[in-house]
Order: C-alpha cells, then structure tokens, then sequence
C-alpha cells in the first residue's frame, strides 16, 4: 500500500486493521518500523530530518524492515503501508528497495490517493513536512506516486489498484483479500450532487446499497481537489486538477468489472457521457438508472438502462451475482 505523506495512507491501514472481522492480519506502517528500528540500535532520529541521512544509512535501515516484514508475513494476510517516492528538497526519490520487494512478492499493489486540501491540512500538522511543498507539488507527487506504483504492478505482473482514502474497510478488504466480488465504478452528475444536499444524501444512499448488496463501489466523490482550496492555489492549480480528475477517473473505471450510472435530475452530464462511452467502449457493461428523455447516445453506449432501482437490482444480481 503506497501513497504520498498526508494521503491517509496509514489512517486507512489501522481502520482496517479495526475493522478486520476476525481476518488473520498483519498490518505494518514502514517508516513507524524505521524509527523503532533505529531506536533499537541507540540512534535516535529525528522526524523531520530522516530523509537527509546519507543514502547508505536510509538502505541500511530500509533493507533490515524489509527482513523483518518478510520473516512476519508468512501465512497471513499482511498490508505494508510505505511510500513508492519520496519529492524531498525539490526532487524525487525512490522510497523501495527493489531486491526485498522481489523477495517480499505482493500479491497486489494499492496507490492511496486523497483530496488535495485534507492533505495539505495533514502535511501541515506534520514537522517533516510543514511548508516544504506548495499545491501544485504535491499533485506532482501524488501523480508519481500512482504511476511508480502502477509500474511496479505492471513488471512483477500484479493487480493494482488505486483507493481513495474514503473507502470502506469492508470494501478494502474484499478487495485485497481475494474474494471474488464485482467491483462497479458509481458514476452521477457531480455538478447537480453538490448542488443539493438531498442530492447528495439519495446518491450516498445508493452507493450503501450497492455496498449492502456485496459490490465494492469506487465513487469518484470521494476525490475533490477544489473545495475549501485558496483562490491563489485554484489558479495555480486549476488545469492539473482538471486534467488529474479525468485520468483518475478513468483508471477508477478501468479497474472496475462494470460501471453504474445512476441521475438524479433528467438532464444529460458531459462528465457522466465522457465517462460512458470510455466505459463502454473499453470493454465493460454499463448500467443506467435513468428517468428522463433517452438520449440515443446513452441508449447506443449503453448495456442496459433502467426506470428505477429495483429493476436496476434485479438485472444486477442476475448478471453479477455476489
């Protein structure tokens, strides 16, 4: 489990951990072992100065966790939460050895990924990190650390994933855990959603029912890199969090089996559309809950569409059944 400092990496990791249901599990934070470990050795380190050790010192400590992570994580299901990449005094570098990640063999690789302003506000109560990077940076960096991850993946020919902080821990572990169960990609009119709360609140409704019903639901709102952003930061920012939604969004629906389109008003979205046609035509069955006037371009890119939400779970349970 990779993701830059502040995305909620090892927050998620210890909600899981909680809410493990009775799952043999190992859960380790790498750079909590670190600082253990160096402890252990008399060397005490400060927070905020580990990566200025001398590279050898940081592959010293680094290889010694990777022993004791490797030695622990027989027969049981183990999580590591670490970084892929470090941008530290204005560059980058690589948070993983890749002898011991070949020896360590995960089964599969999750990027954790946050709305740019909870992780400003983290970095901001951190003494490593307090000031060090502005916001255009750290969307740099949260774009590195996705694709270092999904490039990892991709050469030892592993699954990858990309989870947004909000993710349910029951969903997270269905997901790493083996268990065959439909993933479904929730597309809506985000425009209208945060125009009204009761939007919001039938939209998050749904998605518990499909969470309810055994699909892990990867919701694009989780993810919103505008709200609560300075003016200065929205200027600075505007086109990487444009370009940056789109991309995500699509690696969202990429991983998914299927994706549902649920509206709440009858009116058309650009977004829901875009994201339709890549949907369809990339292979995967799309489902509509639609109540308004067919558009024959939603009709056309379309497996399915459906007036209300019991059709729409009757089709489903048929079709994907958990």
């Amino acid at each position: 489990m990779t993701g830059i400092s502040g995305s909620g990496r090892k927050e998620l990791m210890m909600r899981v951990k909680e809410n493990k249901d009775g799952l043999s599990l190992n859960a380790f934070d790498f750079g909590n072992m670190m600082y253990e470990l160096a402890k252990e050795l008399n060397f005490t380190i400060k927070e905020e100065k580990i990566l200025d050790l001398s590279p050898i010192s940081l592959r010293y400590l680094r290889s010694a966790v990777f022993e004791k992570i490797i030695a622990d994580s027989h027969k049981k299901t183990t999580i590591v939460a670490t970084h892929a990449s470090f941008r530290w005094r204005k560059h980058l570098t690589s948070a993983l050895d890749f002898h011991y990640l070949h020896l360590l063999n995960p089964d599969i690789y999750v990027n954790v990924i946050d709305s740019l302003p909870r992780v400003l506000r983290r970095l901001g109560e951190s003494p490593q990190w307090r000031s060090k990077l502005n916001s255009k940076e750290i969307l740099i960096w949260r774009d590195e650390e996705f694709l270092l991850t999904k490039s990892l993946a991709e050469y030892q020919r592993k699954k990858f994933y990309t989870i947004p902080f909000s993710i349910t821990p029951s969903s997270f572990l269905k997901l790493i855990t083996g268990m065959r169960r439909y993933k479904t990609y929730l597309s809506y009119p985000i425009t209208y959603v945060n125009k009204a709360a009761k939007n919001m609140e039938e939209k998050d409704e749904f998605r518990k029912k499909l969470e309810d019903a055994g699909y892990i639901v990867f919701d694009p709102g989780w993810i919103d890199d505008e709200s609560g952003l300075s003016d200065d930061d929205k200027i600075a920012c505007n086109q990487d969090i444009y370009e940056q939604t789109v991309m995500r969004d699509y690696q969202l629906i990429d991983q998914s089996d299927f994706i549902t389109v649920y509206y709440y008003e009858p009116v058309m979205s650009p977004g829901v559309l875009s994201e339709l046609i890549y949907a369809f035509t990339n292979n995967k069955d799309v489902f509509v809950i639609f109540r308004g006037q067919q558009s024959p371009f939603m009709v056309y890119y379309s497996t399915n569409i459906f007036k209300d939400e019991d059709e729409f779970f009757e089709n489903l349970k048929a079709t994907y059944p958990c």
